[in-house]
């Protein structure tokens, strides 16, 4: 019983340790957006286009807008380093 008591409070003990740790992690994790940016990006859209939307997932934001035809189209951007990294276009039928 003595042992089976022991070895309980070193297991407390422990997951109090792990639990502290984590919590010091991730409050000084670089997971938050520093306000001075590495790069800046500047893209000249027509006065057509409307801006319907912005997406962001993983390293990756998305741009959509609609055209003055009313076609749709999506923008994805790098999230590291600003470039575009592709282009989505669709439509919808009526």
């Amino acid at each position: 019983m003595k042992i089976l008591v022991v070895v309980m409070g070193v297991m407390i003990i422990a997951g109090l340790i792990i639990v502290i740790f984590t919590i010091f992690q991730r409050i000084t994790s670089k997971t938050s957006f520093s306000s001075n940016a590495p790069y800046s990006l500047t893209e000249e859209i027509p006065e057509s286009f409307k801006l319907k939307g912005v997406m962001m997932g993983g390293s990756k934001i998305g741009v959509q807008f609609q055209d003055g035809k009313g076609e749709n189209f999506i923008i994805f951007y790098n999230v590291d380093d600003g470039k575009q990294i592709g282009r989505l276009t669709f439509s919808f039928s009526k």
